[in-house]
């Protein structure tokens, strides 16, 4: 089905590349409609962050797409600029302190939240699966991929969401814990269905062996990568800076320097973010944490250029009815999924009412590593 929105607008209104002014315009347009709906899902009480994806699809490749897909794939950079700013905060939020205090209760959520939506989509997928297609290795095969690759939380969302709202006590801390790790859980529970499907599908996987490797590789060499950018920030800081608008520029720089090694490295830039905000906040001296909250103030119109774009990459028109009953499938297993192991963990590590009570419905929000191991899958199977 073709998007009946796409020729409302003269050609001159779709931007399918950037140069010049057209860059400066398009900011403006995803920044200024952003930021206005937004602000009207605001009044409705409704988070904001659903305004600045509605806009993303109105304006994207589901509505009048004044961004075209090329376009939207150039703007790739904000993304990743985004998610190192939000990685960084979160591991502001990780003090040594706080790990001491709900250490085992941030294990024991982790897993039940983790492992138990693995088992759910799992099993509703393959019976799903296996009535449209009457093939049981098809069937399978996507229900162990899709109930790993449920496994992982965004953190940008729901990150955005505790900030609006100013929100603080065991549920936020624990949310941003379990939002820092959740996603080292999902790679490892890929690897393993991954090394299942493959023989069963003919693809060209990797041993186990292999997999687990490459993950220790991403989570130990992003750590150590933000680690590395975090010392030397600190130092420098320490050492040389004085004026708070110097101490945010070369901050974020060393972010921003750690993101793009990352990048090159193939390691996992969000991670290498938590590890320098958390090794700042950890060792560094006072006079380096106001760069905290000199970078929440810079992160507002970042989170809408990014919410923006994420809307705006959804396509709802190639969307086939077994394709809707699958992902129908899919949320509503995740959704129950992650309820009964975030509770469970809480219930069994007695953690507070309100983690027992809310916590799920902070941790419903996928993207970045659920879409990287849907591509990887595309790739080897």
């Amino acid at each position: 089905m073709t998007d009946p929105f796409a020729q409302v607008l003269p050609q001159v209104f779709h931007f399918s590349h950037l140069q010049g002014t057209q860059f400066v315009l398009l900011l403006g347009i995803i920044m200024f409609f952003g930021a206005l709906g937004g602000r009207i899902f605001q009044k409705l009480k409704i988070p904001q962050v659903v305004g600045y994806i509605v806009i993303g699809i109105l304006i994207g490749s589901s509505g009048f797409q004044i961004l075209k897909i090329e376009t939207i794939i150039a703007l790739n950079p904000v993304n990743t600029i985004a998610l190192s700013l939000i990685g960084f905060l979160i591991g502001a939020e990780l003090k040594i302190d706080v790990i001491k205090k709900y250490g085992k209760q941030f294990v024991g959520i982790l897993i039940g939240e983790s492992v138990t939506p693995f088992f759910v989509v799992g099993f509703f997928v393959t019976l799903v699966a296996y009535i449209f297609m009457k093939d049981f290795k098809t069937a399978i095969s996507f229900g162990l991929i899709l109930g790993a690759i449920c496994s992982a939380t965004a953190p940008a969302a729901t990150t955005d969401v505790l900030k609006e709202f100013r929100t603080r006590g065991p549920l936020t801390t624990t949310t941003l814990g379990i939002v820092a790790m959740d996603d080292a859980v999902a790679l490892i529970l890929y690897a393993i269905a991954s090394t299942v499907v493959s023989p069963l599908l003919g693809g060209q996987g990797q041993s186990f062996g292999m997999q687990m490797l490459n993950i220790a590789k991403d989570i130990f060499g992003s750590i150590i990568a933000g680690s590395i950018f975090g010392a030397l920030v600190t130092f420098v800081v320490k050492n040389l800076m004085k004026d708070e608008g110097r101490v945010l520029s070369f901050g974020l720089g060393g972010l921003f320097l750690s993101t793009g090694v990352c990048t090159i490295l193939g390691l996992d830039n969000i991670l290498a973010a938590m590890s320098l905000g958390f090794f700042m906040v950890n060792f560094a001296p006072a006079k380096t944490r106001p760069i905290f909250s000199l970078v929440e103030k810079f992160t507002p119109p970042i989170y809408v250029l990014f919410f923006v774009l994420v809307g705006a990459k959804l396509n709802i028109w190639v969307v086939t009815p077994i394709l809707g009953i699958l992902a129908i499938v899919y949320v509503a297993g995740r959704t129950l999924g992650k309820s009964i192991g975030a509770r469970l963990g809480a219930k069994i590590t007695k953690a507070p009412q309100t983690v027992h009570d809310f916590l799920p419905w902070c941790l419903l929000s996928q993207a970045g590593v659920a879409i990287g191991l849907s591509i990887a899958d595309q790739q080897r199977l």
